[in-house]
């Protein structure tokens, strides 16, 4: 009935041309897995093969996630879209807004409305996606490589929104925002929120925004692939997007096997 014949074949090339250390492809259709092809090298120098069960940071992909645990949040009444972010993290109600004035200048001027949740949804909060940022790299200091997301969110307030809320859409650390967000409405630490609601419902038992020893033992290796030559270089075993052991990413933090 199926034939992916082409499919495995461009997934077997993407190896094979070096493009990728490895691949590793499910398809389901109307709830039974029709296809699985997993193909090259958990690690390139020993020629280790993936077998399958390999663990995946799956970054930006998190935040479609992120967003359907904060709308079970929602669902139970811990919050309206409409209540602004400061409700739950009074610091966004001291944000500036960079504007640009008729002479050229940037002056830092207060908010004329706050920034609502639904804002955090859809990235319109006038957020920016400056992970080096000067304050975000001082509260890592501060905190010795470890500062709990609180603290981060707290430091991504002090950064100036591009806009006003609502005004335009851009592609930011929202979702980081709104996990924290959720975390102080539900009185639950995020990750175990999502536990809880999302991942056990659900027997999703190799997903979680914290990188415990077990899945990170798990991990396939990360390669960068030069822009020169096109080589694959491994990467360590970390997520650039997660400061620390103590903070989770809405944005850009799970971990997780293709099987989940």
């Amino acid at each position: 009935m199926y034939n992916f014949n082409n499919l495995t074949n461009y997934l077997d090339s993407l190896v094979s041309n070096g493009y990728t250390s490895s691949g590793d492809c499910v398809i389901f259709h109307h709830g039974k897995e029709v296809y699985r092809h997993k193909t090259g090298y958990k690690n390139i120098d020993t020629k280790e093969k993936i077998i399958g069960d390999e663990t995946y940071f799956i970054y930006s992909c998190s935040k479609p996630i992120t967003c359907a645990v904060a709308l079970h949040a929602y669902e139970e009444g811990y919050f309206l879209l409409n209540d602004p972010v400061g409700k739950f993290l009074p610091e966004f109600y001291d944000c500036k807004v960079r504007k640009i004035m008729p002479d050229g200048s940037e002056e830092l001027v207060p908010l004329t409305k706050p920034i609502r949740i639904q804002n955090l949804f859809s990235m319109s909060a006038g957020l920016t996606y400056d992970i080096e940022n000067p304050v975000i790299k001082e509260v890592i200091q501060k905190y010795e490589g470890n500062p709990s997301t609180r603290e981060v969110i707290r430091a991504i307030a002090k950064m100036p929104l591009i806009f006003e809320p609502g005004a335009n859409f851009e592609y930011s650390l929202c979702h980081d925002v709104l996990a924290c967000l959720v975390e102080v409405a539900v009185g639950m630490p995020f990750y175990e929120y999502a536990k809880k609601v999302i991942f056990d419902p659900l027997e999703m038992k190799e997903t979680s925004y914290r990188a415990n020893e077990h899945l990170l033992n798990k991990l396939n290796g990360l390669y960068l692939r030069s822009w020169e030559d096109g080589t694959l270089n491994l990467l360590p075993k970390n997520n650039y997007f997660v400061f620390g052991n103590n903070y989770v990413s809405g944005g850009a933090g799970l971990l997780m096997s293709i099987c989940d």
